[in-house]
Formats: structure tokens, C-alpha cells, sequence
């Protein structure tokens, strides 16, 4: 459970990385092709080159420009095409970089649960009705158990153990 619990992080990293942050950058780019059109300036802009774009998504600049320039709003233009009207924030190549690096980390991890678990199979403690059993075989009898004093909520409970054939003093179980 742990071991897929990690994976799936892993995953959403490596999805946000390839798919959601680019997305999300590609909304912004929207967004400045349409103020870019309002106002008048050529797109694309700061954010780089046209070669960033495949052919389909300078289409959709063109047409974010060009409603920019024909007086179009951005709430109206953003509801034509199901995005929010507010403009999310633009990650930076550190940004997505950064899910990338979560990504591995969390591939790592699924190794490393993956191997202690694969080690640990099969290894339990055993508990029978006189003894003990740890996984790595020390067997721990129970001698004699006893409560001392009156029965009252106060009262101490003991229990006296024997590993590997030393007597352990009694402590008690409800302090």
C-alpha cells in the first residue's frame, strides 16, 4: 500500500512536469496573446520563440490575438474554451524542472520500500500461549504473571519474562 501510495506520487510529479505545468504555462500564453492583441503588440512576447508551439496551438494564439483585437473580453473568451477566467501563474523551467526531481525521488523511494518490504516478508512475530517469538527466533517465555494489590483502579499488574534464560525484572504493564 505505502509502495503504491509513493508510485502515485511519483507519477502526479511526472505528470504535472510533462503535461500539467506546460498546460498551464500554455494558458498564460493565451492569456498574453490575447492582451498582446488588445493592445495592439505582437505575439509571441517575453515568453519565447514561436519554435515553443506546435502548429495547432499558434492557431489558437491567432485567434486569442485576434479577439483581443476585436474587443472581445477575456471572461468571454476563456468560457468559449472551458479555462478559468483567472490567468494562472507562469512556472518557470525551475518550476517543472523541480517536478521532475520529485519524480525520481519518489521513484527511488518505491525501490527502497520495495526492497526492505521484499525483505521482510515472511517474518512475524509468533505469539503462542507460553512464549513469544521474535522474527529473528529469540523466543520469550511467560513465566508468571500477577497483579499485586487491591482491586481497585490503582492496582499494579506485573508480568515476569525470561530472554534467553535471564530473569528480567517486573515492570508494570499500566504505568
Amino acid at each position: 500500500m505505502l509502495v503504491a501510495l509513493v508510485a502515485g506520487l511519483g507519477l502526479f510529479f511526472l505528470y504535472d512536469g510533462l503535461i500539467g505545468y506546460p498546460k498551464k504555462n500554455f494558458k498564460v500564453d493565451l492569456y498574453e496573446a490575447f492582451e498582446a492583441g488588445r493592445t495592439g503588440a505582437s505575439y509571441p512576447g517575453e515568453s519565447g520563440s514561436a519554435n515553443e508551439f506546435d502548429a495547432e496551438q499558434l492557431k489558437e494564439l491567432d485567434k486569442a490575438q485576434s479577439a483581443g483585437r476585436d474587443g472581445a473580453t477575456w471572461a468571454g473568451f476563456a468560457a468559449e474554451r472551458m479555462m478559468p477566467e483567472k490567468v494562472p501563474e507562469r512556472y518557470t523551467k525551475g518550476d517543472i524542472r523541480e517536478q521532475f526531481v520529485c519524480a525520481i525521488v519518489m521513484g527511488g523511494l518505491v525501490i527502497v520500500i520495495g526492497v526492505f518490504l521484499l525483505r521482510q516478508r515472511g517474518r512475524v512475530f509468533r505469539y503462542g500461549p507460553d512464549a513469544l517469538t521474535t522474527p529473528a527466533g529469540e523466543t520469550i517465555s511467560f513465566e508468571k504473571g500477577y497483579c499485586s494489590g487491591q482491586k481497585s483502579e490503582n492496582r499494579t499488574c506485573t508480568m515476569e519474562i525470561i530472554v534467553s534464560g535471564k530473569r528480567c525484572e517486573p515492570t508494570p504493564s499500566n504505568a
